[in-house]
């Protein structure tokens, strides 16, 4: 993280496929399970929230469903995670209850599956930080970059991070479960100009020139920075808003 403080996060992504990548033999007895647990809410869950989303930008309905197609490739992960309340106090002080830092996801959407303790705070227009309310079998829907380059900013990439928990629900381990939605790879998002919303307000796409780029590339290069570039080793915790730039493209990070 930063000051010599070291996150109390363990996580495993996997494929929807679960084909790419070696599983530990933990989830072998689980894995058919598992994968229709994917293909569910990758169909009767994710398809539906893009169907809306296009109909609120009175496109054709399946637009987005078409950029996400399940039996296509793409860099789409779920992600199991837990974090480990184990900071010592002299250490939570030094990072400012921060446990995870403020950042936008770069796909299109995240899938976060709502469970009880408060820990994920979004930042609203004020530049305020907000616990996000826990909804029982509820899902929260995060808007992501590539989203926001399809939309002119109209659908905006929420700024997010994770935080201690109120002293009530301290001491536990935090367990989470993800679905990280992104474009097929050869899908290149910028600003969809047949949406009479996008038209009526005449916003721009970020891409000067037309140079936009693919999902997959951009993907690639956004994962491989994480907690690796300088951005991460600077002090943050008041909000700020610092950017990088990745592939070619200006992304910001919220402290």
């Amino acid at each position: 993280m930063e000051k010599g403080v070291k996150d109390q996060i363990e996580q495993f992504n996997w494929q929807r496929e679960m084909t790419d990548q070696p599983m530990p033999s933990i989830i072998n007895p689980y894995k058919s399970e598992v994968k229709n647990f994917c293909e569910k809410v990758h169909k009767d869950v994710l398809y539906k929230v893009y169907q809306l989303f296009a109909l609120a930008l009175e496109l054709p309905i399946n637009t987005f469903v078409n950029f996400h197609k399940y039996e296509e490739k793409d860099d789409s992960w779920f992600r199991y995670m837990a974090y480990y309340d184990e900071f010592s106090p002299e250490d939570e002080e030094k990072v400012g209850g921060v446990w995870l830092k403020g950042h936008q996801d770069h796909g299109a959407i995240t899938m976060v599956f709502s469970q009880p303790m408060a820990s994920l705070q979004v930042r609203d227009d004020n530049g305020e930080w907000k616990y996000t309310k826990h909804t029982p079998g509820g899902i929260i829907i995060n808007c992501g970059i590539m989203m926001e380059w399809w939309t002119g900013g109209l659908f905006k990439a929420a700024n997010h991070r994770v935080f201690a928990p109120p002293r009530d629900q301290r001491n536990h381990i935090r367990c989470g479960v993800f679905y990280f939605s992104i474009p097929n790879n050869q899908v290149r998002p910028d600003l969809l100009i047949d949406s009479p919303i996008i038209k009526k307000l005449g916003v721009k796409s970020i891409f000067k020139d037309g140079k936009n780029i693919d999902a997959l590339t951009f993907s690639r290069a956004r994962v491989s920075k994480v907690g690796k570039s300088e951005m991460y080793k600077q002090p943050w915790g008041a909000g700020e808003r610092l950017v990088e730039v990745i592939a070619g493209v200006e992304v910001p990070h919220f402290g």
